[in-house]
């Protein structure tokens, strides 16, 4: 892990990075938690579960390395697109109209949670941003499921540090992605798997306090910006949630301009 701390005027900048091998999300808020209760001086957490062998000796699938790979890979030959990103909040408000939206579309009683029906509206609204896609074709949403709570026979620890994620497909026409009233199907379809976007709103992002106060904004890094590429993060006030997107520009320009979408942003 690498932390940086910028001073600013007013405050502090907090930067960190670690490799996704070492840590799941889940770990690593954790990890962050518990560093800032002890810079507060606050000796109760429970201490991260180190050990693999109760939850991975199930597992006997050889790991390998793609050395090959990784001795071919040329930084110099690197070609990162143009890109444009931003923070699309969701209040608790706004949450709630479209999960009572999606759920009005549906039949029988499925449930709908905050995030599945924040992912369906984004999905929606980005494919409509894109540049006349063909109806036909199929268009797909790569989300991150976690294991912790799901392994069986020996669950994962609530603290175990390490990673405990799998990414997950969920994948549709465009025709049905777009139709009118298909904002709960769409919600359902992701709401089958019980998937989860890089990131999560369960994340305690906002509580990580150090003795200076709670944070005021958290973003993602440089690594995490590719077309199409979302992570959500909880919201400062309770049940909302933030959105950073990063997509072409025009894309994204377009997704700005989209009138449906923006309606249940809180700027």
């Amino acid at each position: 892990m690498s932390v940086q701390i910028t001073e600013l005027v007013d405050g502090v900048f907090i930067g960190w990075t670690v490799n996704h091998a070492v840590a799941d999300g889940t770990a690593h808020w954790n990890f962050h938690r518990i560093w800032s209760s002890i810079c507060r001086g606050c000796g109760e957490y429970s201490p991260p579960v180190f050990t693999r062998d109760s939850s991975l000796e199930a597992i006997k699938k050889k790991i390998r390395v793609p050395w090959s790979r990784i001795r071919d890979f040329n930084e110099d030959n690197l070609v990162i697109p143009p890109l444009k990103e931003g923070t699309f909040h969701f209040s608790r408000k706004k949450i709630a109209e479209l999960k009572a939206k999606g759920t009005a579309e549906l039949s029988g009683s499925r449930q709908i949670s905050s995030l599945q029906i924040l992912i369906a509206h984004l999905w929606r609204a980005v494919i409509r941003s894109r540049a006349d896609p063909d109806p036909e074709s199929e268009t797909r949403f790569v989300i991150q499921v976690g294991f912790r709570g799901r392994f069986e026979p020996n669950k994962f620890p609530a603290h175990y540090f390490g990673n405990a994620i799998g990414g997950r497909t969920v994948t549709m026409k465009v025709k049905d992605l777009v139709a009118e009233g298909s904002l709960g199907r769409v919600a359902a379809e992701v709401n089958k798997g019980g998937l989860m976007l890089s990131g999560s709103p369960r994340f305690d992002a906002y509580g990580t306090d150090f003795g200076w106060g709670k944070a005021v904004a958290v973003r993602s890094g440089w690594a995490n910006k590719c077309d199409g590429k979302v992570t959500v993060f909880p919201g400062p006030e309770t049940g909302s949630m933030g959105f950073e997107v990063c997509l072409s520009p025009e894309c994204f320009d377009r997704l700005r301009m989209d009138s449906e979408f923006m309606a249940a942003v809180t700027e």
